[in-house]
């Protein structure tokens, strides 16, 4: 048997394992525990925004549209959010509102965080580590200190509460700019859309 398995089910199921980081987030209370689930669900997060853009433009057919000579589908996830709604209906996003902006701070905070701009991190602080040499937990009491996590992770927990609402008024935007129903996974129900092939 062979089938066909639709692209928003991806952007569904990204949707609820972030839904799912950022709800572990909420409960735990050990700091270390607490970032590691906020960094999941800002890569989760990124999953949903860019899949959902992406399945929209082939969806609709414009993947090879081009925007400054780029086709639509080569650009960046913040060039796509803005010109496909463009493409489509010659309205797009408020560039200068706040959920744009928090959007926008999402995006980069993402890229941030896998994007190293460097090889090592130096970073001056007293403290004296438990073992010697120091092992992984004396290593994340350093990197997880107050003064040290806004250098390394910026503002993840701030931006990790906000994530899931961010999320869901891009998505719902987008669909009242495009004047049609938002996908049924904001609903909390996850589709899987299969078409079987005959062989």
């Amino acid at each position: 048997m062979k089938v066909q398995v639709s692209t928003e089910f991806f952007c569904s199921y990204f949707y609820h394992a972030a839904r799912q980081s950022i709800q572990r987030f909420r409960e735990e209370t050990d700091s270390h525990y607490k970032y590691y689930h906020a960094l999941a669900s800002i890569v989760l997060w990124q999953c949903v925004l860019e899949s959902y853009i992406n399945y929209l433009i082939y969806e609709r057919g414009v993947e090879t549209k081009k925007i400054s000579g780029k086709q639509v589908i080569d650009l960046s996830i913040k060039q796509k959010w803005i010109a496909f709604p463009r493409i489509v209906t010659q309205q797009t996003f408020d560039e200068t509102s706040d959920d744009f902006k928090q959007f926008v701070e999402l995006v980069d905070l993402r890229n941030k965080l896998v994007h190293f701009k460097t090889k090592e991190m130096d970073v001056t602080l007293e403290f004296k580590p438990k073992n010697d040499p120091p092992i992984v937990d004396d290593v994340l009491q350093i990197v997880l200190h107050p003064e040290v996590s806004k250098l390394v992770f910026h503002d993840i927990l701030a931006i990790a509460e906000r994530a899931l609402s961010t999320v869901d008024k891009m998505i719902i935007d987008l669909h009242k700019i495009l004047r049609i129903d938002p996908p049924e996974f904001l609903n909390q129900e996850e589709k899987i859309k299969v078409k079987v092939l005959k062989v």
